[in-house]
């Protein structure tokens, strides 16, 4: 019987590939007890472990012959999990398996040619495939929080104390753990389960619905969110827990717009762009010719900033826009005043009016195209100024 089940499980491939994810996941935790750079897969402070997700490619040859198109198609029947524990989404045991078919002559004619270009753009586009498809499927399957934790709590404590009933169930996707994200299984077999695990969380946390693939940062209620020197963790106020409907705009209403695409490379940074309400109020950019970055307000498009594309450094996905009111030039001795950490020389300052939300603009994809275009010679974190028509 022993013998039996073994042959069978050789011949199940989808157990391999289950092995395979393993082995995968192992080498990121190797990444990560060395200390060296790494997509963050566990996360300390929940004991949480990201999303596993992996794939089957099987590659395949049909009439009519086509040497350009992927034809990259999900097999929607074959979509599988692996898990030892029921509703928890950040379980390093939770594994998700999905299986695509690709036309070989494309690839063939792909990585047997010498555009590189092209290699590129296949593989971000296939990316984001992958990715769109395993978002629609745990968002099928899972129901999303964005957690805050209150005033007068503390984080830690409150996973300590809860660790056998939140485990698996919660999970900072960010090395700075300011954002905290909650999963329950949608499957009525668990209502009871959760109902407990929201009351729980209600008492130590605001939280907010979220959907994948949004920026979890606008699932805050704006208005209500201050940051806390003292824990080092952003927190709702306590004066209302509503969400504020932000003004939607059309990129096509904004052809002539001028965007500045800029970055926050910290949490000191991002602390001082805000007031201490919570709220953005300024963007800075470096003045003049001696640093790497730095602008003059002659070069195009820096006196008429309409827009402030603010994203995260360490995670281009992560971004947030904001009307522009104004700008001046401010010295050194200034910004030593206005408290910016380590100023150096002059620098532009922009004030920032209301949070917005324009379909269409994506800060990560911006930036992979500049990367592209070999003319350009993009530096990683200095500004762009881009017209609205060539977003």
């Amino acid at each position: 019987m022993v013998i039996s089940g073994c042959f069978w499980l050789f011949w199940a491939s989808k157990y391999k590939q289950y092995t395979y994810a393993k082995n995968v996941i192992q080498y990121n935790m190797d990444l990560y007890l060395n200390r060296k750079e790494h997509l963050k897969y566990r996360d300390e402070i929940t004991e949480g472990y990201n999303v596993t997700p992996n794939f089957f490619i099987s590659a395949k040859i049909e009439r009519p012959f086509d040497y350009s198109n992927s034809r990259l198609e999900q097999r929607e029947s074959y979509n599988k999990s692996s898990r030892q524990f029921e509703n928890r989404l950040f379980d390093r045991d939770t594994l998700w398996l999905a299986h695509y078919d690709i036309n070989f002559l494309f690839v063939l004619a792909l990585y047997a040619g010498s555009n590189e270009y092209a290699k590129k753009i296949f593989r971000e586009d296939t990316r984001d495939k992958f990715r769109k498809h395993t978002m629609k499927r745990i968002g099928d399957n899972y129901q999303f929080y964005v957690l805050k934790v209150k005033q007068g709590n503390n984080f830690q404590e409150i996973i300590d104390r809860y660790f056998r009933k939140l485990s698996g169930k919660i999970f900072c996707p960010y090395r700075d753990s300011s954002l905290i994200l909650l999963a329950l299984d949608k499957n009525e077999a668990f209502a009871q389960e959760n109902k407990e695990i929201l009351d729980l969380i209600d008492e130590h946390f605001y939280r907010n619905e979220y959907t994948l693939g949004n920026n979890p940062h606008l699932a805050i209620p704006k208005h209500h969110v201050f940051y806390n020197i003292e824990n080092d963790v952003y927190m709702a106020a306590d004066n209302g827990n509503q969400n504020h409907e932000l003004t939607s705009i059309d990129l096509e209403d904004c052809k002539d717009a001028i965007f500045l695409i800029g970055c926050f490379k910290n949490e000191e940074h991002l602390k001082w762009i805000h007031d201490n309400k919570g709220k953005p109020i300024r963007y800075n950019i470096r003045y003049g010719h001696d640093r790497d970055g730095a602008v003059t307000t002659r070069m195009k498009g820096v006196n008429k900033v309409n827009f402030l594309v603010l994203y995260n450094f360490e995670n281009e996905k992560d971004f947030a826009i904001y009307r522009v009111t104004k700008h001046e030039v401010v010295s050194q001795e200034a910004m030593k005043a206005l408290e910016y950490p380590t100023p150096q020389s002059d620098y532009i300052l922009y004030k920032l009016g209301e949070q917005v939300v324009i379909e269409g603009i994506d800060a990560a994809k911006i930036l992979f195209h500049q990367r592209m275009d070999r003319k350009n010679k993009y530096i990683d974190g200095a500004p762009l100024f881009m017209e609205g028509w060539k977003i």
